[in-house]
């Protein structure tokens, strides 16, 4: 049958736990006759359920795994002992099922079958597979796992006398029939001033792999003044207390300490105390016998001073919850804190890209504003005088064409005084080059020969006069001076000979 996961239970801070052992047999359990039949037992259970996360884990007796379904009373009976299962897990308490092993001197065994009680010769148990199995078909998911009860008592060196060497094969066996259902138990062991100290075999701590372990199982007294383990193997030795029985503050959940005679409510709270801070206990039940005439001391009720062991430890629950919310506000307040300041610089960058783009567009505007005006007003008057708007389209083309034409005009004008320029340029140049070189060749005296700078100068000789009558050849290439023709006219080295004359005449000057 399935069930509801229980919640996670709190694994910080002292928690209790509870043994509930709670009788449904008719017994008288106090003096003013109160009976133990099923109503009283289930009130029990409730009383339980109200402690809430106070209380860590509770165990219950095996005659709660035998109730029969098969039976109207029975079927009715294990529906209202469920709804108080899934009450405990609800409150984040872990429910398991007490199974009875004789200090693991019990075979495992197979299911249905039983053997003789190793610690009671002559009584007949039901093997501790069948017992387990039980829980499993009765319960299924509906409890969190399973209690061996009655610790190792006995040696299990096979060095030393008097051992009881396969204890620990036994107690791993147990283990393995556990964790093999698919309901994912979990395992508690009663293991009370155990040292596992074997040499080579520390059992307990390398190969049970339980989830909480049962260290202390024992009277006040002794709890104050002789905490330590015992040493099955050198019952005189004093093997103190074992450095493993303290797993640190992250651990000590899984550490269960067990005072079992506690009177009343003073005393539970100072062994509370001592148990808390100086025994390394994160789990902690403290109860007082009930004292029977014929059973001696049971526990089948919850200690007269109930409501104020809960009290005690509901304070380690609210500072532990105080301590949650403050370490939650400030993660809260820091990651609210970093969404503001994440959304002021969403709303900064969102401000500032705005503001561009209203930058933008008020400067796109503006551009576009004077064009847009136009286009306006040219369509405005368009609609409102068609002909005009045909004036204007003319108008502007005429202006265009007289622009270009002036443009032209102006480019012409200017090309002509360019070309005049350059004219005028070459022609003084001319002029200049052709004074240049006719200098060298003009006679400065009588006799004297044309110069010429680049010629070298010949020796002097007498000048030899050329008679009077002497004719100067034709084909002169050189220009008189009183012959040099006006800039732009046209040269000619001698002039054309009148009609009838000689060309001796002609050349003649």
């Amino acid at each position: 049958m399935a069930g509801k996961p229980t919640v996670p239970p709190r694994l910080t801070g002292p928690r209790m736990a509870v043994w509930g052992y709670f009788p449904f047999d008719g017994r008288v359990i106090d003096t003013a006759g109160t009976h133990a039949d099923w109503d009283w037992a289930m009130r029990q259970w409730d009383r339980v359920a109200q402690a809430g996360p106070v209380v860590r884990l509770v165990v219950a007796d095996q005659p709660y795994s035998r109730i029969d379904p098969g039976t109207t009373d029975g079927a009715n009976r294990l529906s209202q002992l469920l709804a108080r299962f899934d009450a405990c897990r609800a409150a984040e308490q872990l429910v398991f099922g007490r199974v009875y092993v004789a200090g693991g001197k019990l075979s495992l065994g197979v299911v249905g079958a039983h053997l003789d009680d190793p610690l009671r010769p002559g009584h007949q148990v039901a093997t501790v597979a069948e017992q387990i199995d039980a829980w499993h078909r009765l319960h299924g998911d509906r409890i969190d796992g399973i209690y061996l009860d009655s610790g190792p008592v006995d040696c299990t060196d096979p060095a030393r006398p008097g051992n009881v060497p396969g204890i620990p094969d036994n107690y791993v066996g147990y283990q393995r029939f556990v964790r093999q259902f698919d309901t994912g138990y979990k395992l508690f062991a009663q293991v009370a001033q155990y040292p596992d100290n074997q040499p080579g075999n520390a059992w307990v701590r390398d190969r049970l792999k339980a989830d909480f372990l049962e260290l202390w199982e024992a009277g006040v007294l002794t709890y104050r003044t002789k905490f330590q383990a015992r040493d099955a193997c050198s019952p005189g030795a004093n093997p103190g207390v074992p450095g493993w029985w303290d797993p640190g503050t992250a651990g000590r959940w899984s550490r269960v300490h067990v005072i079992n005679d506690c009177r009343d409510a003073d005393t539970m709270r100072t062994v509370a105390d001592l148990a808390v801070r100086e025994r390394a206990a994160g789990t902690v039940w403290i109860t007082r016998p009930r004292q029977d005439p014929t059973l001696g001391s049971v526990f089948d009720v919850l200690p007269p001073y109930w409501d104020d062991e809960v009290a005690f430890f509901r304070a380690f629950l609210d500072q532990d919850e105080k301590e949650a919310k403050d370490g939650k506000d400030a993660k809260d307040e820091k990651e609210a804190k970093e969404a503001k300041e994440a959304k002021e610089e969403k709303e900064d960058k969102d401000d500032k890209d705005s503001k561009d783009d209203k930058e933008a567009k008020e400067n796109k505007d503006a551009k576009d504003e004077p064009d847009a005006a136009e286009a306006q007003k040219n369509a405005k008057d368009e609609k409102d005088d068609p002909d005009q708007v045909k004036f204007n389209k003319d108008d502007k083309d005429d202006k265009d064409g007289k622009e270009s034409k002036d443009e032209a005009d102006a480019k012409f004008d200017k090309d002509q005084k360019e070309e005049k320029e350059r004219k005028d340029s070459k022609d003084q140049m001319f002029e200049k080059e052709g004074e240049t070189s006719l200098k060298g060749l003009e006679h400065t005296g009588p006799g004297d020969p044309p110069r010429h700078e680049s010629l070298p100068e010949a020796p002097e000789e007498a000048p030899e006069e050329a008679p009077a009558d002497a004719q100067v050849p034709l084909g002169r290439t050189f220009i008189r001076p009183e012959e040099r023709p006006e800039v732009g006219a046209t040269i000619v080295a001698d002039p054309a000979a009148p009609a009838g004359s000689t060309g001796s005449e002609a050349g003649r000057s």
